[in-house]
């Protein structure tokens, strides 16, 4: 999916503002094996980066609004019906350095962090006319976090640069096409090693045109009890992004 957005406003308009363009642009790949008795093998991977042009900052004209590599390995053994015994290894980093206006600090960056997590569990999966559910819960979770360049940050103290820990998880991925050209995604994502919690809640609602085109809204709440900025606590955290796409589908 390419998404594109241009917006021009004088230097004299009324209500003040600056022009800007912004580009994003997705990728979400599968690989699934099903051998239609007791054993499935699915893969996938979401890739997302999009830069927004901010005309205020001196030092990064362009800088990223949405930056995510994300990857997700999962085995599974039918034990009855719906249920399958599952391994389950979730991956996440981004592309390219975030900073922060009209500075050269660095928020984030590819490697930095890397988060991942394995777990071991059992899976329900639901599948009736235009709905599809697979909850995943992982009893036994670890969980491993690594920073390359920004040391000290995410929780993981100078001068060490990864950070382990086990807990347990929970996610859930469903698709639901409301109306013919009405549908929506989300993933669920929550992890507590029993001290600290983390939720993640991605929802993307398409409004599709024709075959092409169509228009999306992206909803992003988070929580996380580990996160804190220039000394405060930043537990809830949200992002949105709403556009209009170009898509292609193979």
């Amino acid at each position: 999916s390419l998404q594109f957005s241009q917006s021009y406003i004088s230097d004299n308009w009324y209500q003040g503002g600056n022009s800007n363009h912004s580009f994003l642009s997705t990728a979400n790949l599968r690989a699934n094996y099903n051998n239609k008795s007791k054993l499935i093998f699915e893969n996938s991977l979401e890739l997302r980066l999009g830069f927004l042009e901010y005309k205020d900052d001196k030092k990064h004209r362009y800088r990223t609004n949405d930056d995510k590599i994300f990857m997700s390995n999962k085995l599974g053994l039918q034990a009855f019906k719906n249920w399958y015994y599952t391994f389950l290894l979730q991956t996440q980093t981004q592309f390219y350095p975030n900073y922060s206006a009209n500075s050269d600090y660095v928020n984030s960056d590819f490697l930095s962090p890397l988060t991942s997590n394995f777990s071991i569990g059992m899976e329900y999966k639901l599948n009736v006319k235009n709905f599809n559910l697979s909850a995943n819960i992982g009893a036994l979770s670890y969980n491993f976090k690594y920073v390359d360049n920004l040391r000290g940050n995410y929780g993981i103290r100078a001068p060490h640069s990864s950070d382990t820990e086990f807990g347990s998880t929970i996610t859930i991925n469903y698709t639901w096409n409301i109306f013919k050209n009405v549908s929506q995604t989300c993933r669920i994502y929550y992890y507590t090693n029993y001290e600290r919690v983390q939720v993640d809640i991605e929802n993307t609602t398409k409004f599709s045109f024709n075959k092409y085109l169509n228009t999306q809204l992206y909803l992003y709440p988070r929580f996380d009890d580990t996160y804190y900025k220039d000394g405060k606590s930043e537990f809830f955290q949200f992002k949105e992004l709403w556009s209009l796409a170009f898509n292609y589908s193979f």
